[in-house]
């Protein structure tokens, strides 16, 4: 695993300019540098362990104030990102950060997950997609998998008690061709609680009814 960092006058440009917007549109509990630094370093746990590189795309659904993937994308330059929200203010939100940042390699789409994974410039594009705080797994899988290129990645952010979860996402992994490869768990700071990060493999083949219609992969997940 390699470490992956933002050099210091990044990491305080990006806070300055988060804590601007997030006054004014209110993105994040997060109100002080010390809360945003903690966003800022939690987003970039995944970054080593997947070793990010140069020449990967990586797409961060429900990606509200721009955490994990607007992060990403300042601290690796050659990644291209995508950042998709269902909500209009926090798409408009991401995109002056991203332009605040001078960050090129940077796109926002706006709209809910079931109507843009099945567009065909999205579907099965992504070497990488990152999803924090969207939804339990059984749902989050049908949003998120969709997006997945074959043999790509999906890393799913959650907290210490994600076993059932995890059980209950058994049928959604079979129908949606993904296999969890990884856990890993790690604190911040003075936690002493730690995260998970989930780790997913697609390795088969998906079917064209996934995702359902909006709104049904929460109601009637895949269980």
């Amino acid at each position: 695993m390699s470490e992956v960092l933002l050099r210091q006058e990044d990491r305080e440009k990006f806070i300055a300019l988060f804590l601007e917007e997030n006054a004014v549109h209110n993105l994040s509990a997060a109100r002080t540098s010390e809360a945003v630094g903690a966003l800022v370093e939690d987003s970039l746990a995944v970054a080593g362990l997947l070793e990010l590189r140069e020449g990967q795309s990586l797409l961060d659904v429900g990606t509200g104030g721009g955490f994990p993937g607007l992060v990403l994308a300042q601290a690796i330059p050659g990644l291209s990102v995508t950042l998709l929200d269902a909500v209009q203010k926090k798409c408009s939100a991401v995109g002056r950060l991203a332009t605040a940042l001078n960050r090129t390699n940077v796109q926002v789409c706006c709209g809910r997950a079931e109507t843009l994974a099945h567009q065909e410039d999205l579907r099965e594009q992504f070497d990488v997609v990152v999803a924090k705080a969207v939804a339990a797994l059984p749902t989050l899988l049908e949003l998120t998998v969709p997006f997945l290129a074959r043999e790509g990645v999906l890393v799913a952010y959650k907290g210490p008690r994600y076993e059932e979860e995890l059980l209950q996402s058994r049928t959604a992994q079979s129908e949606l061709g993904v296999e969890l490869t990884e856990v890993h768990a790690y604190t911040l700071g003075q936690e002493t609680e730690p995260r998970s990060l989930l780790f997913f493999r697609r390795t088969g083949s998906l079917s064209d009814r996934y995702p359902r219609r909006d709104g049904l992969p929460k109601k009637s997940p895949l269980l």
